[in-house]
């Protein structure tokens, strides 16, 4: 009696750690997937952040086109990540929007990333996620700088108006 008291006893104990161990893995699993789901967020919510810096960097460069007199380069104070108050130039086009190209048909993707680079001072990056940048055609004619992370976020920069469309969202006008 006592031998089957003994294994009872250990086949009891054997199946409570069963138990725990597939409770821990089933809590486990929620925690990744958790932590999953809020790194995917915190990126969407970083490259929107990215998305309004640049807008309001444009904006803003085109106020100081005005007061500077409408010259090809404006005084930019923008913040870089090591400078607090980092003085740069930034290349204007002749209708005042931020732009290293005289005419947007000789726009090319390294004029769309010096035009990031002297606008926000940052690499092209989106927490740890490389920013692609590409040319995007409209109906043949208008041609817009083209930021993405993951083909799944994006916003596009038209030089000649100046206009932000971010990607879901309404467009915002320059």
């Amino acid at each position: 009696m006592q031998k089957n008291e003994q294994v009872n006893d250990s086949a009891s104990k054997l199946y409570i750690i069963l138990i725990t161990l597939v409770i821990v893995i089933i809590l486990m699993a929620n925690l990744v997937g958790n932590f999953k789901n809020a790194e995917s967020s915190a990126g969407r919510v970083n490259f929107n952040l990215i998305a309004k810096q640049f807008e309001q960097a444009v904006q803003l460069s085109h106020l100081l086109w005005l007061q500077q007199g409408k010259p090809t380069k404006v005084l930019f104070r923008g913040q870089s990540q090591d400078i607090v108050d980092e003085f740069a130039y930034v290349s204007m086009n002749k209708l005042g929007w931020p732009s290293n190209v005289k005419t947007v048909s000789e726009l090319t993707v390294q004029s769309c990333e010096q035009t990031w680079q002297q606008l926000l001072a940052v690499p092209l990056k989106s927490l740890r996620q490389k920013i692609n940048v590409n040319l995007s055609k409209e109906a043949g004619k208008l041609i817009y700088c083209h930021y993405s992370v993951n083909n799944e976020q994006s916003f596009y920069y038209q030089p000649d108006s100046g206009q932000i469309l971010i990607q879901n969202t309404l467009a915002i006008d320059g």
